[in-house]
């Protein structure tokens, strides 16, 4: 299987070697790590799993060099302007979505939110009265006053009527007359204005009123939204996971309207974006996996797909960007591909030639150049036989298989599963992969060690 170690990387000496689309590099330290396995301690055979070495008809393929890109990044602004009080991040620090980078000083704006929450309370509670109507206790109270006010309009009426006879038989005076007659219309008036009181309380808040109210109330929501969101942009948090990759404030500092806080970079999936000539970005398809190598991380090889093919090209160049999207890994907290670092692509493209290919699994990574574990010899029990690590060149890959170069036959076994911790002249049981190797796992980083 596929794996890396976190020993030796020696990136300054040792042979590279180029041609025909593979590549391999084989140093002093190669010799020596293989040298020491020999003299480790012998111990019982292994179990492992082998799959035979095939030659298959694939597109040599073609080298390109391009630039490792964050999948997303984003310069974090402020969308209010005020005086940071805390800003927990640094360079480098990872974030997860919604955390926060930066917080600013809400006194003020925490103080209107509670003027706006207190006069929502007033509005509501002057809706509700509105629409409750009026109490039973308010329709009697209307309903006596106009029963008291009904008695008294009856009262002055029958008095005026009185008064009225007396005159006609010259028993009472003119200013009596006047006097009566105005007690009488008086009472009369104030019959009907306590009835309609009376019909009012009865009747309840007019519609036009409730809709007043409803539109007061609907005005101090609004008033308190407005005031949240402002509140909530005075806490600036992380659009995505990602790490800090630079800082654009300090505590104390007075940021303003729009002004950058910090840059977070998504780096869990990077992309490598190469520019391919309109000759060959037409034999490319999306989803097609693809070998990266990064020259500053020898030791590990990547798979790739290629996740965007840009259909509009540069018109002096006539080149086409293609994006190669790539799982990122983490040692010691961090990214092991970084944004900015070269990278190597090599895409499926060219003349088709029929090359050796071995499973990925079979690709042991960690050393200075990569290795396979080749089966030889048979032993005295069936199944038991021996095992022989050989330096292999990678080339183009081809689903679960990847193109070697170097003293490995075409039939020859080669170790897919157990080869972790093989050495040389170590004897194994073998048990051959069923129904074909199927190289599930990907030429990627991993932890474990050759």
């Amino acid at each position: 299987m596929l794996s890396v170690s976190n020993g030796i990387k020696p990136r300054s000496f040792g042979l590279t070697l180029d041609h025909g689309g593979f590549t391999s590099r084989l140093g002093m330290a190669g010799v020596w790590l293989l040298s020491v396995s020999v003299a480790l301690a012998q111990p019982g055979p292994a179990s492992v799993v082998t799959a035979k070495v095939e030659e298959r008809e694939v597109a040599r393929g073609k080298s390109f060099v391009g630039t490792v890109k964050p999948l997303r990044s984003s310069t974090v602004g402020s969308a209010v302007e005020g005086r940071v009080i805390d800003f927990p991040i640094d360079e480098g620090d990872p974030v997860n979505k919604g955390q926060t980078l930066a917080q600013l000083k809400t006194d003020t704006i925490s103080s209107q939110l509670a003027a706006a929450k207190a006069e929502l309370k007033l509005r509501q509670e002057e809706l509700r009265e509105m629409e409750n109507g009026s109490r039973p206790e308010e329709i009697d109270r209307a309903k006596a006053a106009m029963s008291a006010n009904e008695a008294r309009m009856e009262y002055t009426a029958k008095e005026f009527n009185r008064i009225r006879r007396l005159f006609e038989q010259g028993s009472a005076s003119d200013d009596e007359l006047d006097a009566a007659l105005a007690d009488s219309d008086e009472a009369r008036h104030r019959y009907f204005e306590a009835k309609a009181a009376h019909d009012l309380v009865v009747a309840g808040t007019r519609d036009e009123r409730i809709a007043q109210g409803k539109a007061r109330v609907a005005a101090a929501e609004q008033e308190v939204e407005l005031r949240e969101e402002m509140l909530g942009k005075h806490t600036i948090i992380a659009p995505f996971n990602g790490y800090v990759v630079s800082e654009g404030t300090e505590v104390g500092e007075w940021v303003t309207s729009g002004q950058a806080v910090a840059d977070v970079a998504e780096l869990d999936v990077v992309e490598v974006r190469v520019l391919v000539v309109e000759d060959d970005v037409t034999q490319l398809r999306l989803g097609a996996e693809v070998r990266v190598e990064i020259p500053s991380l020898p030791v590990e090889a990547f798979t790739g797909v290629v996740s965007k093919i840009v259909p509009s090209a540069d018109e002096r160049s006539r080149s086409f960007p293609v994006h190669v999207r790539i799982e990122n890994t983490l040692e010691n907290g961090q990214p092991v591909i970084k944004a900015g670092m070269v990278a190597r692509v090599m895409l499926p493209i060219g003349e088709r030639a029929t090359v050796k290919m071995a499973p990925k699994d079979a690709i042991v990574l960690g050393g200075p150049a990569p290795v396979v574990y080749v089966v030889e010899g048979e032993g005295a029990n069936p199944g038991l036989r021996t095992v022989r690590p050989v330096i292999v060149g990678l080339g183009i890959t081809d689903g679960g298989w990847i193109a070697i170069n170097g003293d490995v036959q075409v039939g020859q076994d080669v170790v897919v599963e157990g080869n972790e911790r093989l050495f040389p002249g170590q004897p194994v049981l073998v048990a051959p992969v069923e129904g074909g190797p199927t190289a599930k796992r990907e030429l990627t980083h991993s932890s474990s060690s050759p």
